[in-house]
């Protein structure tokens, strides 16, 4: 199963900088016809087979416990404040940071 993916208008890759972070503040996201709009605030590099992301949590507590852990320490961007969220999209793509690299994005349903 093939599905669309278009993202309008931003290069995720570059999000690891955060002055393209800032001002790349939404990103439009559309999937089989369904338009997301979304607020980036978060990015990152790593190699492709040492990250790995959990997406599955028995609760809200349980997820924002993760997440709060997870981000802990780091500067969170556009606004966005951990405490409120119950949906964290994640965008991977190639990264121009070495040869293996991903790219990670996090952003945050408007």
């Amino acid at each position: 199963l093939r599905m669309r993916l278009e993202i309008r208008g931003v290069d995720i890759a570059r999000y690891v900088d955060p002055s393209y972070l800032k001002a790349h503040s939404k990103i439009t996201y559309v999937s089989r016809g369904k338009v997301f709009k979304l607020k980036p605030f978060y990015a990152w590099a790593a190699e492709a087979n040492l990250e790995m992301n959990r997406t599955a949590f028995a609760n809200v507590k349980e997820f924002r416990a993760y997440w709060k852990q997870r981000l802990k320490g780091r500067k969170l961007y556009n606004g966005v404040k951990l405490g409120k969220l119950r949906h964290i999209w994640t965008f991977y793509t190639c990264s121009y940071q070495g040869d293996n690299f991903r790219t990670i994005v996090l952003a945050a349903e408007i």
